[in-house]
């Protein structure tokens, strides 16, 4: 029970660190997107819960309650459709949206920026 204390812990000290440094007090006209929870509901719901399965099943695998070669590829496979839950939450944030276009160079030689 202390690791997820312990882990719970550094998310508030991290929360705490990004507050003090001021990354949370930009002026609206600075703001180029801004996202409601609502809007990310279905998407956190989702990886909530593949994160919750994902945990439980780690949990069987560390008590010895099943088997452990079907638990190996259960928890890889939870792994990586965890993985692929949390870059689908960022679809409502678009903050990997690139800012620059990349274009191909007239001549064809090499990559132009744009």
């Amino acid at each position: 029970m202390g690791v997820p204390i312990g882990a719970f812990f550094i998310g508030v000290a991290a929360f705490g660190v990004l507050d003090l440094l001021g990354s949370f007090d930009d002026p609206d006209d600075r703001v180029a997107h801004s996202t409601t929870i609502r809007e990310m509901g279905k998407s956190l719901a989702a990886f909530v819960a593949v994160l919750l399965v994902f945990l439980a099943s780690l949990s069987f695998a560390s008590a010895g309650s099943a088997q452990s070669e079907h638990l190996g590829v259960v928890i890889t496979i939870e792994f990586i459709a965890a993985v692929a839950q949390l870059f689908a939450l960022d679809t409502p944030l678009e903050s990997m949206r690139p800012t620059r276009r990349i274009r191909r160079d007239r001549s064809g030689s090499g990559m132009a920026f744009g």
